[in-house]
């Protein structure tokens, strides 16, 4: 099956002796997948058309494209024309007429769904317009999100008060591209008067709702002293979605009330009736899914059913309690000091606990829930990023078919914790990611595959396994305007029009090919947190309540993942019915972690029965006085951290012994378990790992090129497999165990080694190493095997006068500089390869003796530095792509394309669009940009204010040395070059491949 093709951009450091065939007939689903990734399992792309420019023709581009270099779905959003903080509109559109929802957007949206059913590809679209978050031209202020406002009047009591209370201040919105949004639309929630002073008990308070009328005008008979009166009412929050597309920018949009199953349902229905009609015969198919993005719409802390959901669910009316939160209620944030306080601040406190509660309850209950249930009617699927505002993420998350989180560029960590653990507590088997986002300080069109690595691989182990990538923006122009449209200053820039749209088909394959995988069965997690998220998987207390039970010691939930212990949220308060859930499960033999003892509710719900309870519950759970280790009935629980709980248990974690720089994923498929690993260091990685699995046998899995090897040198002790990994900085490989362990190498004898492994090639067993030696092999039965190695020629530096073609992206004529030492092309005094983006093609002849070219060799090819990626060609054969350090290809390939004599190298290398753009700015404009923005301290560019003329009516360009055409201009005629080209040195190394039966 391995048919000695490999591409090492990692090296192995072991010795895996190929014990057993891996029969090409016999190649599971796993293999076929992992080899050949399907579209459905390929990363997807968000594809972003701006205003008014889409085209036909440019969407059949823009998909074949995708197709081409790997990707699998898009997502479409409709946006202004040009995104940046002020969205004012870019003037001279080339389709003003093409208006959102008009007759050439359906036309538009019909002929992709048709392109990709096509291509075999999916597509679907952004619920909204912009990419914030709920709403659009269909939402008026009376269906818009609501929030508390209020008024305060200190009168003196002991007569009887005639007065009309001021309407509370409705305050303008000033929303994106700065429009000024007036409000007027309220309604009337209710009046209470409480004594003035800051400690006010409950009863004092007094609910004046019935005395004032529709205008304000109040008369109570008001005991004696000083009464401070609340006028509290409801209004819009004024937000829209953003960035609108250009006619809508002015016109009356809302964010729907997302508190409101009417409201909710009335939107959703206005989103998906115009699809079913235009295009109805795609929808489930080619059409496939909805997204919610990030939430931007900003705090809702009113609809008109709150106060009666309140009281269902807390049973108190929150009206009274209500005058201690103004500065509070306006935003719905945490920590803000309360105007008054009732009862005292605990109480206080736990009455926002209570008033926050609710809010999240209804953004699920009347906002994601119902929407997802719509959707899903239609045979599509709900993609929702679930945080931000008000909502409860870990409820939120269950909402969605594909909960996704975001990362950005360059030093993301990957994704939240809370969406990955709540995700897979659901049982949901993808986990999406916005990908990449770029801000404009750091994506100035300088990323590059190897840019993008170590923020991929940090998303992979922070339990994603679909990557959405921001952003694909759509290109409806004449493909000669490159790089095109983008949106606006933000990156990350992929599409048809980046310089390595060809050469990054080897990054997206490898991409792939880490998601098949990650994709496969499911996460391996040894424990769960209620109410927080801490790296396992997580879940809220109302759903643990109802899900949790108990089977064979560990604690079950309804998606079917089992846990060894449960970890309690922090804090001395906590839900009496929680509490309950864990002394029953404690009683059936669960083990749970906390940090403290409650000694309260979180809530006044049931108040004070409930903290009766709470301290009950907390007697029978912890006893009298605090201790580490306390039994209860069958159970635990244990006042430890998560690692000290693990120890006290006594197991140990999938991969053990495991250095702080190798991170790791653990997936069972079945009774297959694989690992993913990745090196996050910037330095090579050599140790010994030990794998929770016993009684198989260790594989590994390239996802670079698809090759599977099965490793000799390893070892089963006390139920775990030792196997000896060394991996190169930023690299990866899967290790997976799916077979029966046969006879396998424990341990070699070896001389000056750097790396050798025993693979099937051609049918045969043959050794590969780098180094001469003489090598004893032991086996687990005691068995010993004889291996002598010849001695091997020196690596051979290629040097001599290269050639070097240089085809540049904008599809100007190519031309040849010869050249023979390996500079950055930045380093030249010549204007055209100073300033040179596209890819440029170094040959160069080498000669050959006989003595490199022996049947038992093996060859290895080292390109030294280079900026940004690589396809290497060998005498008219394509040898391979190199993209991220260290760049070296050793494949069957390049074994069977040398030869004696006269070898001709081909080194295909592929910069960014970074210096071509710098080098238009040595040249007078012919474009008219906007003012310089800066962005996190550092300077951003300008925006294009319109379409030039030229543009417009496909003139010649006024000034014909420059050559590229943006939307945003990110440079100046200062600014800083990146390195680029090929910088050696190239050396060819010879391995050994002895032929052992």
């Amino acid at each position: 099956m391995n048919k000695f093709n490999r591409f090492r951009p990692w090296k192995i450091g072991m010795i895996c002796l190929a014990f057993f065939q891996l029969s090409c007939s016999s190649q599971s689903e796993l293999e076929v997948d992992f080899k050949n990734p399907p579209t459905s399992k390929r990363p997807y792309v968000w594809w972003h058309w701006m205003g008014p420019n889409f085209s036909l023709e440019g969407i059949t581009k823009d998909l074949e494209a995708m197709k081409e270099q790997g990707i699998g779905g898009a997502t479409i959003f409709n946006i202004t024309s040009a995104v940046q903080e002020s969205q004012a509109p870019t003037r001279n559109n080339p389709w003003p007429h093409q208006t959102y929802r008009g007759e050439d957007y359906w036309k538009a949206l019909k002929h992709a769904a048709s392109e990709a059913q096509r291509l075999d590809m999916e597509v679907g679209l952004h619920n909204t317009v912009g990419y914030s978050t709920t709403g659009g031209p269909w939402v008026d202020e009376k269906r818009s999100m609501q929030r508390v406002l209020w008024s305060d009047t200190l009168l003196e009591g002991g007569k009887l008060l005639d007065v009309v209370l001021a309407r509370p201040n409705i305050p303008d919105r000033r929303g994106w591209g700065g429009v000024i949004r007036k409000l007027s639309e309220y309604s009337n929630i209710g009046v209470v008067a409480m004594p003035e002073g800051q400690h006010v008990d409950i009863s004092q308070v007094k609910d004046l709702s019935d005395m004032m009328d529709e205008d304000g005008r109040l008369k109570w008979d008001a005991p004696a002293g000083l009464w401070k009166i609340y006028r509290f009412i409801s209004a819009s929050t004024g937000y829209a979605p953003h960035p609108l597309p250009d006619e809508l920018i002015d016109n009356k949009t809302f964010e729907v009330d997302k508190l409101s199953l009417q409201h909710t349902t009335y939107h959703w229905e206005n989103v998906l009736n115009p699809l079913k009609e235009h295009i109805g015969e795609y929808l489930g198919k080619s059409f496939k899914h909805f997204l919610i993005d990030s939430y931007e719409a900003g705090p809702q802390s009113w609809s008109a059913d709150f106060r009666d959901t309140f009281i269902k669910e807390k049973g108190y009316d929150p009206l009274p309690w209500m005058a201690t939160l103004p500065s509070v209620l306006y935003q719905i944030k945490q920590n803000v000091q309360p105007k008054n306080i009732i009862g005292d601040s605990l109480q206080t406190a736990r009455f926002e606990w209570d008033y926050r509660d609710v809010v999240a309850l209804m953004f699920l209950k009347n906002g994601w829930a119902p929407a997802a249930e719509m959707i899903n009617k239609l045979g599509c699927q709900l993609q929702f990023e679930p945080y931000g505002g008000t909502m409860n993420t870990i409820a939120s998350v269950k909402a969605a078919d594909i909960p996704m989180g975001e990362f950005w560029t360059p030093n993301s960590k990957g994704i939240r914790k809370d969406v990955s653990g709540a995700a897979r507590a659901a049982g949901l088997t993808l986990i999406g990611a916005e990908a990449f986002t770029g801000a404009p300080g750091n994506s100035q069109w300088i990323e590059a595959p190897e840019y993008l690595k170590r923020s991929g691989d940090y998303a992979f182990l922070s339990g994603v396994n679909r990557l959405i990538l921001h952003h694909w923006v759509h290109q409806p122009f004449d493909d000669k305007y490159k790089p095109g449209m983008s949106m606006g200053w933000w990156g990350t820039h992929f599409g048809r029009h980046q310089t390595w749209s060809e050469a990054g088909r080897a990054y997206f394959d490898y991409l792939s090919r880490c998601q098949v995988m990650l994709q496969r069965g499911e996460q391996v997690i040894d424990y769960l947190s209620v109410d927080c998220a801490t790296g396992g998987d997580a879940i809220t207390w109302r759903d643990f309540v109802e899900e949790a039970s108990v089977v064979d010691g560990q604690v079950l939930l309804a998606s079917g993942r089992k846990y060894r212990f449960v970890e309690l949220p922090d804090g001395e308060s906590m839900q009496p019915e929680l509490l309950a859930k864990v002394y029953e499960l404690l009683s059936e033999g669960a083990i749970f972690s906390s940090r403290c003892k409650p000694v309260r509710a979180s809530g006044l719900k049931n108040y004070p029965e409930c903290d009766r309870l709470v301290s009950e519950y907390a007697h029978k759970i912890w006893g009298e006085q605090e201790q580490e280790i306390t039994k209860v009935g069958k159970g635990m629980m244990l006042m430890m951290p998560v690692d000290k709980v693990r120890n006290y248990l006594g197991y140990r974690l999938g991969v053990d012994e495991c250095p702080k720089e190798l991170g790791w994923v653990h997936r069972q498929d079945g009774d297959t378990d694989f690992f993913f690993i990745v090196n996050t260091s910037g330095r090579q990685i050599e140790d010994t790992l030990s794998f929770g699995v016993a009684g198989k046998q260790p594989e590994l899995w390239n996802p670079y090129n698809g090759d599977i090897s099965l490793c000799g040198l390893w070892k089963e002790t006390d139920g775990r497999v030792l196997l000896p990994l060394s991996l190169q900085p930023s690299s990866s490989v899967f290790v997976v165990f799916r077979n029966e362990a046969k006879n396998h190498v424990e341990s070699a004898c070896k001389k000056d080694v750097k790396w050798a492994q025993v693979e099937e090639v051609d049918g045969h067993h043959v050794l590969i190493t780098e180094t001469s030696g003489k090598y004893l092999l032991k086996y687990a039965s005691g068995d010993t095997m004889n291996v002598f190695v010849d001695n091997l020629p020196e690596p051979r530096d290629i040097t001599g006068t290269w050639e070097v073609e240089f085809v540049p992206k904008t599809d100007e004529s190519r031309f040849t500089r010869t050249c023979t030492d390996l500079l950055s092309w930045t380093e030249s005094d010549d204007f055209d390869v100073r300033y040179f983006s596209g890819t440029a093609i170094y040959r160069i002849q080498f000669d050959l003796s006989e003595e490199y070219l022996k049947e038992e060799y093996g060859y290895s090819l080292d390109l030294g530095d280079l900026k940004n990626l690589a396809q290497v060609k060998l005498n008219g054969k394509m040898i391979g792509t190199v993209w991220h350090r260290p760049f070296v290809l050793s494949s069957s390939a390049l074994r069977q394309a040398l030869h004696q004599g006269k070898n001709e190298l081909e080194i295909a290398v592929t910069n960014t669009w970074h210096n071509r753009l710098v080098g238009d700015e040595q040249f007078p404009e012919d474009m008219e940009w906007g003012k310089e923005r800066h962005f996190s301290g550092k300077y951003a560019g300008r925006p294009l204010v319109a379409y030039p003329d030229w543009f417009l009516q496909n003139k010649e360009r006024p000034v014909k040395q420059r050559k590229t055409f943006v939307i945003w201009n990110y440079f100046t005629k200062d600014s800083q070059l990146e390195t680029a080209g090929l910088f050696g040195p190239v050396r060819l190394s010879v391995y050994c491949r002895k032929v052992l039966d």
